[in-house]
């Protein structure tokens, strides 16, 4: 009789997840077509593209601003499909 049940099926479900949060990568534009972030799946920034049209200018913090709204949405839009592997994965 066993009372505790096999963690193997929730293990491979696991590995699943991780394999899914390692092949997710979301790409955000800001409006002004100025910054392209590229996060992966768990929201950490692994591409920062700026166009270079941001050296035209001396705002520094309107790109600043810029680039952490850009960063943001793309964590975000990450997160989203994160979380729909992650249902998936464990239904």
């Amino acid at each position: 009789m066993r009372l505790v049940p096999d963690p193997a099926p929730l293990r491979t479900a696991l590995q699943a997840v991780v394999r899914e949060l390692d092949s997710i990568h979301a790409e955000e534009t800001s409006p002004d077509g100025l910054v392209t972030a590229t996060v992966d799946g768990r929201g950490r920034l692994v591409e920062l593209y700026l166009d270079t049209r941001v050296f035209r200018t001396t705002d520094s913090r309107a790109l600043a601003a810029a680039i952490l709204d850009t960063v943001r949405r793309a964590a975000g839009t990450a997160a989203d499909h994160a979380g729909q592997a992650l249902r998936k994965e464990l239904r």
